[in-house]
């Protein structure tokens, strides 16, 4: 017989929906820890590997020494072959390379924060998924600019701009304090560059 207590059904099949809800949230939850964990441990372990120096300075990144005088002129005119940044806050190779793997990734899995390429580099390079906020790392006024893109963009753009100078991509003392307040991290060195990594991979998995 079937006994009700206030609200509450005691049958078996009320408490074996209730088990079965119970098994279904935690299971939930077991398999996010398990994709967090795994995802953190790849991220480490590229993390770990750029920081031994275990990357190449590919053509695909090239800077300027030549300042933006007219940001939007500038995006307007090479913001679809390229992404584009301002080089100040960029924390070396390692840096590219790391939002460069995120971004590939991020198009495979279908995971992307927006729908065009480069865009989507100055998310994973800023750490922020908010695009509008992400944007704040391209390129500024009076700044020196960088560019992601294939050889022969940049090939065009160094013809047509002059002054390069892939130097400025380099993490340098000079720059951490910028980039510590961009990115609202803290250390300096391979540290720094580590608590940047952080930030890009976290985007991953929330």
């Amino acid at each position: 017989m079937q006994v009700i207590y206030g609200t509450c059904f005691t049958s078996p099949f009320y408490i074996w929906v209730h088990y079965v809800g119970l098994y279904y949230k935690y299971f939930s939850v077991y398999i996010q820890f398990i994709k967090k964990t795994l995802l953190e441990g790849l991220h480490n372990f590229r993390a770990t590997r750029l920081l031994k120096g275990e990357h190449t300075k590919e053509n695909m990144f090239a800077a300027f020494r030549q300042k933006v005088l007219e940001p939007q002129n500038f995006v307007n005119r090479y913001g679809k072959m390229a992404a584009l940044f301002t080089t100040e806050l960029v924390a070396g190779y390692p840096h590219l390379e790391f939002a460069k793997v995120h971004t590939k990734k991020a198009f495979a899995r279908g995971e992307t924060f927006a729908r065009d390429y480069n865009i989507e580099f100055l998310v994973r390079l800023s750490g922020r998924k908010q695009i509008e906020k992400a944007l704040t790392i391209g390129v500024q006024k009076g700044k020196f600019a960088g560019v992601f893109a294939e050889a022969d963009i940049i090939c065009m753009l160094e013809e047509q701009l002059g002054n390069r100078d892939d130097s400025l991509l380099e993490l340098t003392t000079e720059k951490e304090v910028i980039i510590r307040k961009f990115f609202a991290v803290s250390g300096s060195g391979k540290e720094l560059q580590k608590n940047i990594f952080e930030k890009i991979a976290l985007l991953s998995v929330y």
